[in-house]
């Protein structure tokens, strides 16, 4: 049986994959769903000092050093964005 250490690793490429086949991965437009995906949520609402109330994705805050996606000077203003930016990522059912 062999062990892992640092010649049996050298041989291996740092990516499997040809540089052409990545260039045109890098080409295709990103899927339908990626719009919905980043506005999904759920958001929170937190005081930014200063600035007024930021939205939060769950499990950023300002104290671990994220910035907020969009500050408002008011909590109702928050709240409102809050409701609303899940349903802007979507495509409209009827036109």
């Amino acid at each position: 049986m062999q062990s892992f250490d640092e010649r049996s690793t050298s041989s291996i490429h740092p990516n499997i994959f040809t540089t052409q086949f990545l260039a045109r991965l890098a080409e295709r437009d990103e899927p339908p769903t990626a719009g919905d995906a980043d506005v999904a949520g759920p958001w929170r609402i937190e005081p930014v000092p200063g600035h007024g109330f930021g939205l939060f994705r769950i499990g950023e805050s300002p104290a671990r050093g994220f910035a907020p996606v969009v500050v408002f000077p008011s909590r109702w203003l928050a709240l409102i964005a809050a409701a609303i930016l899940p349903g802007t990522g979507r495509d409209p059912l009827l036109r």
